[in-house]
């Protein structure tokens, strides 16, 4: 990339980039719930249900819905934008500076 002008329209012409790196947060997170209760508890509070009675494919239709409309919980934002900035990385190869990187909390 030559110049910041031209990284900013390439990262603005990914379709869906938010969608895209929730579901892969959302993912991550159904996989913790498996060896992890807390989470677990964080998700069934926020869905106000059992995930045990869900299909992966329904709870994590309903998590990425809930994902992008609020951050779930605490440290969310961290999570969001290190998982924007590999997926950035290694699709792209982009080196993407997340707000933190510029001493941003976002908490």
């Amino acid at each position: 990339m030559e110049n910041l002008s031209d990284v900013n329209d390439l990262i603005n012409s990914i379709d869906d980039l938010d969608i895209i790196i929730t579901k892969e947060i959302v993912k991550s997170d159904i996989k913790k719930t498996k060896s992890n209760n807390e989470i677990k508890e964080v998700i069934e509070e926020l869905l106000d249900v059992n995930i045990d009675d869900l299909s992966n494919s329904k709870l994590e239709e309903m998590l990425v819905e809930i994902y992008l409309k609020q951050s779930p919980y605490l440290g969310y934002n961290h999570v969001f934008w290190n998982t924007k900035k590999q997926y950035l990385k290694n699709n792209y190869n982009i080196e993407w500076y997340t707000p933190e990187d510029f001493g941003f909390s976002g908490d």
